[in-house]
């Protein structure tokens, strides 16, 4: 299979990327005195973007000068093949598995879109494996149940070291909508 490569945006002439959504580094000299030849190579990608786990994405570090960045691979990829990103637009991967970052499983969408395949491929986080979560769906359940049995908010609150304005959200299903 081919496999056609384009220069990074903004690091032309060092990087370039493919559209299986692979980084290499482009051959060339390099020194001010002592010329040397730096032979360009694939890239080993690593899961960037932080502690959350929503935000986990492929990605690499490019050096230029004596300075790196790190870059997430699917924007590399949209913006050497599709170019840049419209206003209001946000990189959506098609099948949702972040580490497919190839250009037929990527496009520029809006944040809407962007949580609507999330939703649809199961990868969005809600109820109890949302990093943010304080409660279990058993214990959801419960307080639903408890206030249906006339249990007050305010008690049930305390129960669970809550407030009872997020009770009152739990109840009435503007929080844990997941849950029937």
């Amino acid at each position: 299979m081919n496999e056609t490569w384009k220069a990074v945006v903004g690091w032309e002439g060092y990087y370039e990327v493919s559209d299986l959504g692979r980084v290499r580094g482009v051959s060339r000299v390099v020194g001010d005195r002592r010329k040397m030849l730096v032979k360009g190579q694939v890239l080993v990608p690593h899961v960037a973007g932080g502690s959350c786990s929503t935000k986990r994405y492929l990605g690499v570090l490019l050096y230029r000068n004596g300075k790196r960045l790190c870059v997430f691979i699917h924007r590399l990829v949209l913006d050497a093949f599709f170019g840049p990103c419209p206003d209001g637009m946000e990189a959506c991967h098609n099948d949702g598995d972040r580490c497919n970052n190839s250009v037929g499983n990527l496009r520029w969408d809006t944040r809407s879109n962007n949580s609507k395949d999330k939703v649809r491929h199961g990868t969005m986080l809600v109820g109890e494996h949302h990093p943010h979560s304080r409660l279990k769906a058993c214990e959801v359940l419960a307080i639903r149940k408890w206030h249906k049995a006339g249990v007050a908010q305010r008690a049930i609150g305390r129960m669970f070291k809550m407030h009872s304005a997020k009770i009152n959200d739990i109840v009435h299903r503007r929080t844990w909508k997941c849950l029937p």
